[in-house]
């Protein structure tokens, strides 16, 4: 039965502990927001130059939606002026998160 207990053992090792946070290269926040965009009508890109160990990145677009995506591409319903934000965080890391926020300004052309 050792021989059992060894292998289970070695197994736990090379699976890991299920811990996501276990293999966190570092335990220092390093996460600086970048981003740039380009709008065209109501349509806009945008697009994640974040920097550091982040694992989560959350999009508000600054007319009640959000995404999750890296790059998104939305389409506000309307022209205006939109307050957008980009936040990026590491849930292994306890407080550790960037978040930056603009204006973009989008029109209708047909209006």
């Amino acid at each position: 039965m050792k021989t059992l207990g060894f292998l289970l053992i070695g197994l736990l090792q090379l699976w890991g502990s299920g811990n996501p946070c276990a293999n966190s290269i570092d335990d220092k926040c390093n996460i600086k927001v970048a981003f740039d965009y380009a709008a065209e009508d109501l349509r806009v890109k945008f697009t994640n130059f974040s920097e550091g160990e982040y694992d989560q990145i959350v999009w508000n677009f600054g007319d009640g939606t959000s995404s999750l995506e890296e790059n998104p591409i939305h389409e506000y319903n309307k022209t205006g002026s939109y307050l957008f934000c980009l936040q990026v965080s590491n849930k292994c890391i306890e407080k550790c998160e960037d978040k930056f926020c603009a204006q973009v300004y989008v029109f209708n052309p047909c209006e």
